[in-house]
């Protein structure tokens, strides 16, 4: 595991100032980090990470300022306390005797928008998920892909106006494929103009939570693969704003926990199996090269990512950046709860034994034990919403080729520095295949 910069989140102080001559006259606001005294941010169980806390404004110390602090271990509150900022970095220590993470939290007593977290793992490759998967969990699946294939795929392509540049590349279409669970899949299907058969690649990418269209996969037909990016709940692409915002806030407005106590209702069936249909779709194109198949999405996509190579073994390469998804029983064993929160936990058992039930179907540690595809995972160390804790044991049950870059500066996020790695990992991968025939 190669060693990354140390933890570093700044948010800075909120300053109101009123005229030109105030704003120009005004210092930068401060700047507060929280860094490991390692820069990987991980250890072994029983060792002790120390948070180095430090305030600055101007690029130089900010001495004397009262700092709050507190520490969760694994999401449940350990330690609080009080300290001053000094020339030099003030210590946090923490420790954990088992496998899991610690998070450092940071506000100035008098401005809570001045605010650092830091982040720090303990034995994480022995994280593994709570409980087992359902004994019927193929059988399961299998029946929702008989479903699935009782449904003709009818699919239908909209020609969408491209620019000229791209135009000379690429052609794009609004696919619309008919699917189960209530909803097509919907999305942009993009292939390089003239494509021969059996010459490209293929790509397909899964959103995250909330409610939007499909983004135009024109770059990856430039690029010379055939490329499909879907929406999380089959609606139309390409409308406004308000489009969606209506349907974020009305019909949609909470789908992660529809259904969610019956394993037949729950939301993420239909999603699932738009991820299948999706996956059909493509290799049925007569450009697919009949090899090469990648699955990539953040959060909610890096879950249905997973969820993809879990249920098809033709994909060769998958992709997840922060999944969501992952352990969905971790609350039992005392961990925060992960996107989509489903259930929590009272005295080591689930809050709700129907949605306890249903989450076992939908966990992308049970897909991952039947991933072949090479797997990257990206990891967010401070990420609150998809928990480290909770991708780490997800991450245990990948059988076959995997990596993981864990990143100590960033939450739940897919900034640069994540997406510049794992774009390369896809180009590598793709020369690797092509390269042997």
């Amino acid at each position: 595991m190669r060693p990354l910069p140390a933890l570093l989140l700044v948010l800075l102080g909120a300053t109101s100032l009123h005229t030109a001559e105030a704003t120009a006259a005004a210092a930068k606001p401060p700047v507060l980090t929280v860094a490991t005294d390692r820069p990987e941010a991980l250890y072994q169980a029983g060792e002790t990470a120390r948070f180095r806390i430090a305030l600055s404004q101007d690029g130089k110390p900010v001495a004397g300022r009262a700092l709050k602090w507190s520490l969760a271990r694994d999401g449940a509150a350990t330690a609080n306390g009080t300290v001053l900022s000094a020339e030099q970095p003030v210590e946090v220590e923490a420790s954990l005797d088992r496998p899991g993470f610690a998070l450092c939290t940071v506000t100035a007593t008098d401005d809570a928008t001045i605010k650092g977290l830091g982040g720090a793992g303990f034995a994480v490759e022995a994280i593994r998920p709570a409980g087992e998967p359902p004994a019927d969990f193929h059988q399961f699946w299998q029946a929702q892909r008989q479903a699935l294939a009782a449904v003709a795929m009818n699919p239908r392509l909209d020609p969408v106006a491209l620019d000229a540049k791209e135009g000379e590349k690429a052609e794009l279409f609004d696919l619309r494929l008919d699917c189960v669970g209530g909803a097509p899949v919907a999305g942009y299907y993009a292939r390089p103009k003239g494509a021969a058969k059996g010459s490209c690649p293929a790509w397909v990418n899964f959103h995250g939570a909330g409610v939007r269209s499909a983004n135009r996969p024109t770059w990856q037909a430039v690029a010379g693969r055939i490329a499909l990016d879907i929406n999380a709940h089959g609606i139309d692409n390409g409308k406004d704003a308000a489009f969606y915002k209506e349907l974020d806030s009305g019909s949609l407005k909470g789908y992660p926990h529809f259904g969610k106590q019956d394993r037949e209702k729950t939301y993420f069936r239909g999603m699932f199996l738009r991820v299948v249909r999706a996956l059909e779709f493509i290799k049925a194109q007569p450009e697919w090269d009949g090899r090469i198949l990648v699955a990539y999405g953040s959060s909610q996509g890096g879950f249905q990512a997973l969820v993809a190579a879990g249920l098809d073994p033709q994909v060769t390469l998958c992709v997840a950046f922060v999944p969501a998804g992952c352990d969905h029983l971790g609350p039992t064993l005392g961990r925060r709860g992960t996107w989509p929160w489903y259930l929590g936990a009272k005295d080591g058992a689930p809050a709700d034994a129907a949605v306890a039930a249903t989450a076992g179907y939908y966990d992308a540690a049970w897909f991952a034990r039947d991933i072949k595809a090479e797997t990257v995972v990206l990891v967010g160390l401070i990420d609150t919403t998809c928990t480290p804790a909770s991708i780490y044991a997800m991450f245990s049950q990948i059988p076959g080729a995997k990596t993981m870059l864990p990143y100590p500066t960033i939450g739940h996020a897919m900034p640069p520095e994540m997406t510049k790695p794992a774009n390369q990992r896809v180009d590598e991968h793709i020369r690797r295949m092509q390269a042997v025939r």
